[in-house]
């Protein structure tokens, strides 16, 4: 690998590194913006809607999961040996 590419993929690396550096570790904020953000949340009204009230109208779709462990092959016994 020539010297450019090693530095433009080093470069990339430490890029990305110091990216989601700042996404996870945010700098943290002064107690005046804290005590700022906690009036606003203080402020915000609750809301009383239900949970059907804030849902929109069904459309037929839906998600399921099957999650299964250590069945090792098929539910139905078929005659053959464990495993």
């Amino acid at each position: 690998m020539s010297n450019r590419k090693r530095a433009v993929s080093i470069f990339i690396i430490f890029a990305f590194i110091a990216t989601t550096g700042f996404i996870y570790f945010p700098l943290k904020k002064t107690s005046a913006q804290q005590q700022n953000d906690r009036e606003k949340l203080a402020k915000t009204p609750v809301s009383t809607d239900t949970i059907k009230d804030r849902l929109a109208k069904d459309d037929g779709y839906a998600a399921a999961l099957f999650f299964t462990a250590d069945i090792g092959g098929n539910l139905e016994v078929c005659g053959c040996p464990i495993r």
